[in-house]
């Protein structure tokens, strides 16, 4: 014993099967958190200590690259983890490993979070007797908060569910027979209309919201393989609620709840019937406790503090109060990280508020830009599909001419028609790597095929034909770039259909757009629009056959393109009312 040895793990089982080994593990030192935090410009370095081949020590380190200056800042969140048992060498090599990784990186300093009781008071003496500086704050505008609540889920569904609030029990019981119905996400499309909405409300409310890149690492490292749940409250065909959590090891951790009421008629009460939901699938998936999250109270809470309604809230659940160790800093070069402190303690409070203010406010720049890149990249494929001269064609065609396009709308929430059932037609709503992977097959295929790569969009409306995708359209969300909309949450896009040339004449295109809208509805979708070329008759007879109806139209010359920005629902009911959004950093 006393001889350690440091591994960098590369591999996610291994990295994980240690990290939920150790005490007091947390889903931000697992793997999938830090490919998360790739989106943000961080990078992970995992590193664990061993002793005769037992695991005394692990760390999963974000390193921030600062532009232009060569430095870098490291965080540890939730991190390090020891071993109940760790000796004091353990201890020592996991601080030479992250003075090695200071050296490395250039680093300015390194913060620890670690989810550690404060009544632990080894880990402070531990890290201050290193050199750590122990912090004052609470809370960080980019650190996780030290005043959580937690819940222990070592019961039976029905004990755990006896001991909530009563009232909560009557809430609860109330949303289910006022029609709310929770089901959770299963499409990229759905979690970026989720963000969209709490970016929205969290610019009216004051709270900044990540980015959508953000969010869509956690559909792929988290969501889409189980790890995490997105959980949709529905009400009359309509999302009013979301609420996105993950789970690694025996914990679950609740990161972003949104709620949304109408202005009139009883409280849904979605809130608590979204939270019993949660419970359910994190004792489903094994889990025995789960992370509320933060408070944003002091410790202990007082009435005055503007986070005790949330507070209240939670507790409500039979859930206990928790307030952790705090943050640490281990400081490598004093001069500059005195400057970031002292920003970071006077400039918290205007950086919360003017990040809030931005959220999802870069959209106008984002089409400009994102219209261009678009052009480059059909230019690109069009002309390997195409070759020189017709791609030169269709490009004077769009572009030198005016051109006008016919805007129309299908009301979601209206009965709608059904695809017709015909023999040896399969309609489905694909995701882009669904497509991906028979597009491999080397068939022919127009640009139409290829708007992943072109417009970045996630999700299409496909009718196979034995193996074939005989034809397609795509679906656009608000937060997709469009080159015709303007769309608002709950409205989606119809762009970019074709059907081959064989298949035509035969009313798959109308079936398409059926199965298209039908997807939408279904997950509480108001409003599709789509914009069609005035050239284009039999996409317009497709599109007012199935119900869309003319709202009017506009037109493109150079570089005069407006968008359309209107809804088919009433004034009143266009806009979200009286939303409410939480998140965690």
């Amino acid at each position: 014993m006393g001889t350690y040895t440091v591994r960098e793990i590369r591999s996610r089982a291994a990295w994980n099967g240690l990290v939920v080994s150790l005490p007091y593990h947390d889903v931000r030192q697992g793997y999938e958190w830090g490919e998360v935090r790739t989106s943000q410009g961080w990078t992970s370095r995992r590193l664990a200590v061993f002793d005769d081949g037992a695991c005394m020590a692990a760390v999963s380190i974000l390193v921030k690259r600062l532009p232009l200056l060569g430095w870098s800042i490291l965080y540890a969140p939730g991190g390090p983890l020891l071993a109940s048992d760790a000796p004091t060498g353990a201890w020592d090599t996991i601080v030479e490993t992250l003075h090695s990784i200071a050296a490395e990186t250039r680093a300015v300093f390194l913060r620890l979070s670690p989810r550690v009781p404060n009544e632990q008071g080894v880990w402070r003496a531990a890290l201050v007797a290193r050199g750590f500086q122990p912090l004052d704050e609470d809370w960080t505008i980019w650190n996780t908060p030290r005043v959580g609540m937690t819940m222990d889920l070592g019961e039976p569904e029905a004990e755990l569910q006896r001991k909530l609030r009563k009232r909560f029990r009557e809430y609860i019981a109330s949303a289910a027979r006022r029609g709310v119905t929770v089901k959770p996400a299963v499409s990229l499309a759905e979690v970026r209309q989720f963000h969209t909405s709490l970016a929205v409300v969290g610019r009216r409310k004051g709270l900044p919201v990540r980015g959508r890149s953000y969010f869509e690492r956690l559909w792929s490292e988290f969501l889409r393989p189980g790890r995490g749940v997105l959980l949709l409250a529905e009400h009359q065909g309509e999302i009013v609620g979301g609420l996105l959590g993950v789970r690694l090891g025996s914990k679950a951790t609740m990161l972003y709840v949104s709620l949304r009421e109408h202005a009139v008629g009883p409280k849904l009460n979605q809130g608590p019937l979204l939270y019993w939901e949660f419970i359910r699938w994190a004792q489903a998936a094994g889990c025995e406790k789960i992370d509320w999250g933060g408070t944003g109270t002091h410790f202990p809470p007082r009435e005055d503090d503007p986070g005790f309604g949330v507070y209240h809230f939670k507790l409500g659940f039979n859930s206990k109060l928790e307030y952790l160790t705090g943050y640490y800093d281990l400081v490598f070069r004093a001069r500059l990280y005195s400057w970031f402190r002292a920003t970071e303690i006077s400039g918290s409070a205007i950086a919360w508020t003017m990040r809030s203010r931005f959220n999802a406010r870069f959209s106008g720049l984002r089409n400009w830009l994102h219209g261009w890149v678009r052009k480059a990249r059909q230019l690109r494929i069009t002309l390997g599909l195409r070759g020189v001269r017709e791609t030169l064609y269709w490009a004077a065609f769009g572009f030198l001419r005016p051109n006008r396009f016919f805007i129309l709308a299908r009301d979601l929430r209206a009965d709608g028609r059904m695809p017709t059932p015909r023999e040896g037609v399969t309609l489905e709503v694909w995701d882009a790597g669904q497509l991906q992977a028979w597009r491999a097959g080397g068939a022919e295929l127009p640009p139409e095929y290829y708007q992943d790569r072109i417009d970045g969009v996630d999700v299409c409306a496909v009718a196979r034909v034995g193996e074939e995708v005989a034809g397609l359209i795509w679906i656009y969300g608000p937060e997709d770039a469009s080159r015709l909309f303007q769309l608002r949450i709950g409205e989606a896009e119809l762009n970019a259909g074709f059907v081959l040339p064989q298949y035509r004449n035969q009313g798959l295109f109308k079936d398409i757009l059926d199965i298209a809208c039908l997807w939408l509805k279904e997950r509480g979708w108001r409003t599709a629009y789509a914009g069609v070329h005035d050239r284009n008759t039999p996409s317009l007879k497709a599109f007012r056959a199935v119900g869309f109806r003319d709202l009017g139209s506009v037109r493109h010359f150079l570089v005069f393109r407006p968008k359309v920005s209107r809804s088919v629902a009433p004034a009143d009911d266009a806009a979200p009312a009286n939303e409410r959004v939480a998140e965690r950093a």
